[in-house]
């Protein structure tokens, strides 16, 4: 009889599968209880007629057992997909609504090649960090590792996000407010109101409300997005205790019961290293000790940041998505200059009447900011200047590459 191991692949009469418990009897011979490839859980004796261990493949090619043709095509475009499935195809990408540019594919590369895809996205802003994470999301849904989807953003971006998601990715994401909750609680209890919808957006503001805050600390998510994460703040106190907003108990509550996580914010560090450690810390806990254990190099791998001067900013034909800016010499003679600032002075104060006559009076800040703007144009202090040896001056300004003067 063969001596059976745990773990140990086994074939039977009927079928085949794993050994996961064997039972000693003393009267009897050992009774196997194995795991099925169908997913049953069978008892067989170790004795019984038929079983034996399963060949591996080294044993089957000696025996020359072979599949038969079908099989092994269906196992080779297995394999196939499961490795385009993996390295760098975006399914997502496909058909979808958006002009994608080269940072931001190389943005969600980053992150969804990443263990656990928990990040700070810190790009400047206008470098389309909505859309990075939206290809994130989109990514994760298509592969099917992820369902449920929260995105909490300040009020005034709500809609926003509602919108962006729709037109540019298909998805139909439901707004949690007042109202909407409010709805909601007549059918179901308030513990599980965020169970109700799989794809959610909500305003901080709102989450942070204690019943709110409530239900969601008992919620699960598959992947969570925090836009303006800079409001998740925190700091340390003289005494070494931390103070904790409201808003950063959102991130508390959320952070722990969700897979995924991705901050986003243009501004991640505004020079307070306690209150950037306390943000890093609730997308990786335990990974730094302190404030102090912080580097550039340690965050690597937990924060994206780009700005708009990186020669890597470019469309996706190759050209900058921000050009140069350039210098040019413009020479005005003291008449030239003088015109320009009379003409100026008398736009200035044409607008300031003719708000006056419709009783509409320009701020008093507003009125200032002509005048001054006038001035430095007619005195050439939009940049430096200085009187060259024909009694002129010169002034230098600045203009992108790609307008005209």
């Amino acid at each position: 009889m063969v001596d059976f191991q745990s773990g140990e692949k086994v074939q039977f009469p009927g079928g085949e599968g794993e050994i996961i418990k064997i039972e000693e009897r003393p009267d009897h011979a050992d009774l196997l209880y194995v795991h099925t490839t169908d997913g049953d859980l069978k008892t067989v004796p170790a004795d019984m007629k038929g079983i034996e261990p399963l060949a591996g493949v080294t044993d089957q090619l000696s025996m020359e057992q072979f599949d038969t043709l079908p099989r092994f095509d269906l196992l080779e475009k297995a394999v196939r997909l499961n490795l385009a499935y993996r390295f760098d195809r975006f399914l997502s990408l496909e058909g979808n609504r958006i002009d994608v540019t080269p940072h931001q594919v190389e943005a969600a590369h980053e992150i969804l090649n990443s263990h656990d895809q928990r990040y700070l996205i810190g790009d400047e802003v206008g470098l389309g960090k909505t859309i990075e994470a939206g290809i994130v999301i989109e990514e994760l849904l298509a592969r099917d590792r992820a369902e449920r989807v929260l995105i909490v953003t300040p009020a005034s971006l709500k809609t926003q996000w509602q919108e962006e998601m729709k037109a540019k990715f298909d998805q139909d994401y439901v707004i949690y407010d007042r109202n909407y909750v409010r709805s909601v609680c007549q059918t179901t209890s308030k513990d599980e109101v965020w169970q109700q919808d799989d794809l959610v957006i909500t305003s901080i503001d709102f989450a942070k409300q204690d019943d709110m805050l409530e239900a969601l600390e008992n919620t699960e998510w598959d992947i969570a997005v925090f836009d303006e994460a800079h409001h998740l703040t925190a700091r340390k106190e003289n005494d070494g205790t931390l103070s904790k907003t409201d808003r950063y108990n959102v991130g508390e509550a959320v952070s722990p019961n969700t897979d995924s996580l991705l901050f986003l914010t243009g501004t991640p560090h505004k020079g307070k290293h306690d209150q950037f450690y306390l943000m890093i810390d609730l997308l990786e806990p335990y990974r730094f000790e302190d404030e102090h254990d912080i580097s550039p190099d340690k965050l690597n791998d937990v924060m994206i940041r780009r700005l708009k001067s990186n020669p890597n900013m470019v469309h996706s034909d190759g050209s900058p998505m921000f050009p140069e800016k350039k210098s040019i010499h413009v020479q005005l003679t003291s008449r030239s200059r003088n015109t320009r600032y009379m003409k100026t002075s008398q736009t200035t104060s044409r607008t300031t009447i003719d708000s006056a006559r419709n009783k509409n009076p320009i701020p008093l800040a507003s009125r200032w900011s002509f005048i001054r703007s006038g001035w430095y144009q007619a005195s050439g202090r939009y940049s430096a200047h200085s009187r060259n040896e024909h009694g002129s001056f010169e002034m230098v300004a600045n203009r992108e590459s790609s307008r005209s003067w």
